[in-house]
């Protein structure tokens, strides 16, 4: 993974995690299922934030 300069959002980090697991699948199976476990986490999270915000929006929170 790269260093960057500005945050990423859930969503990017569930990509980056995503396409590292299928890297290194193969070669590392158990680290493949640790990262992949950490995308479907932080794609969890970004659809429950969406949720959030939808409510927000529309007044129901």
């Amino acid at each position: 993974m790269l260093y960057r300069r500005h945050p990423l959002t859930r969503r990017e980090l569930a990509a980056e995690y995503s396409r590292e697991a299928k890297r290194m699948g193969s070669q590392w199976p158990r680290t493949a299922t640790i990262l992949r476990t950490l995308a479907d986490s932080y794609e969890m999270e970004a659809r429950k934030e969406d949720e959030e915000a939808k409510c927000f929006h529309s007044g129901l929170e």
